[in-house]
């Protein structure tokens, strides 16, 4: 009878074991290459902020940004010293990206690259997962602005993302970012790490992700300092 009740509750257990579920969730990197809009750009700049402060460097529109009678210099280079005043840097990638500029590059298409990025982003993964990735790292956007026209944009827009994004030191204007699934995830503090190479550019700007996953387990990604909390669905 021990024996019989033994394997009765042994094979239980593996009943409960097997009708456990798990869902799949896919985490991706993607260099959207020059996701500019097409509004000429610059950068004002407060060199009394420590190099990685978030606030140190602020994109804005060139007009804006020279309405501030702020001194101003042509993107020479990444670091940026001048008496702890605020300044005006302009990007030098900014120009080509505007309808007289190098591209030619208009509203439509401005409008067509964040529809194929849009689609590519939501078709990864989808093999193995009926969604798009819960965390997609990005380089080379130009600011928060592109972001929200990318995460707006038909193919992405029914999906609940949001972003943390960091202006980099770079001259050409482009930045890295993290797209979450704020359904899947919290940001609790994000930052700016700071790497030590002989020319800065925005890969250089790492983020680290730490994610808690449903089974207790703790995920580190690089990418700015980002704690990221998994919300169970």
């Amino acid at each position: 009878m021990k024996s019989v009740l033994l394997t009765f509750f042994c094979v239980f257990g593996l009943s409960i074991c097997a009708q456990e579920k798990y869902q799949t969730a896919t985490v991706a990197f993607y260099n959207v290459e020059n996701l500019f809009d097409t509004l000429n750009s610059a950068d004002v700049i407060s060199p009394e902020l420590p190099l990685w402060d978030s606030q140190r460097q602020v994109s804005m529109e060139k007009e804006k940004a020279i309405k501030m009678e702020l001194d101003s210099f042509s993107s020479g280079g990444a670091i940026v010293q001048k008496n702890g005043q605020k300044i005006i840097r302009h990007q030098i990638l900014s120009d080509d990206f505007t309808s007289l500029g190098k591209h030619q590059f208009n509203s439509e298409k401005y409008e067509l690259k964040l529809s194929q990025i849009s689609y590519v982003l939501s078709q990864i993964g989808r093999d193995i997962s009926p969604v798009p990735p819960v965390l997609i790292g990005l380089c080379e956007v130009e600011n928060a602005k592109v972001l929200e026209a990318l995460t707006q944009s038909e193919n992405l827009k029914r999906y609940p993302y949001k972003w943390i994004h960091f202006n980099s030191m770079d001259p050409r204007g482009i930045d890295v970012a993290l797209l979450y699934n704020e359904k899947r995830f919290t940001p609790i503090t994000s930052k700016a790490l700071q790497r030590k190479p002989k020319r800065i550019y925005p890969r250089h700007f790492v983020c680290k992700r730490k994610v808690r996953w449903t089974v207790g387990r703790t995920l580190h990604q690089p990418l700015a300092k980002q704690k990221v909390r998994q919300r169970r669905v």
